[in-house]
């Protein structure tokens, strides 16, 4: 499972900044690591129904593994609330919203069904045009 500064440094690697080593190294990134970290993951989890979460049962059970689509969707969103703190002006925003871009991007590919193949033991391979 990716961790809070894995993800963090999904984030920051997307601005193109330096990587942290936890949240509470000191940094001037870590500082907003922490602080936007949570606030991103809840908007995130509440912006689209995640397949993942989606359990068929009465009582879902709570979430404590995000799927990789997720993971990746959250570490652009959590950039782009980064990218007004850590670049200032014009660039900060066009950073921003480059990194929305992306979370739409990897939302519309949540949605996309999803194909499950079973291997199955035993098969035989039938192929009527093959000699032997």
């Amino acid at each position: 499972m990716a961790t809070v500064v894995d993800i963090c440094n999904l984030a920051l690697g997307n601005l193109g900044s330096a990587s942290i080593e936890s949240v509470d190294d000191g940094s001037i990134e870590a500082k907003y690591c922490s602080r936007y970290y949570p606030v991103a993951r809840d908007a995130l989890l509440e912006m689209h129904n995640w397949s993942f979460v989606n359990r068929a049962s009465p009582t879902p059970p709570a979430v404590t593994e995000f799927s990789s689509i997720f993971v990746v969707t959250l570490s652009w969103y959590l950039a782009s609330q980064l990218a007004g703190q850590l670049i200032k002006g014009k660039e900060g925003v066009a950073s921003a919203n480059k990194c929305l871009e992306q979370v739409v991007a990897h939302i519309e590919l949540d949605r996309m069904p999803r194909i499950e193949m079973t291997r199955i033991s035993g098969m035989v391979d039938y192929n009527p045009w093959k000699r032997g």
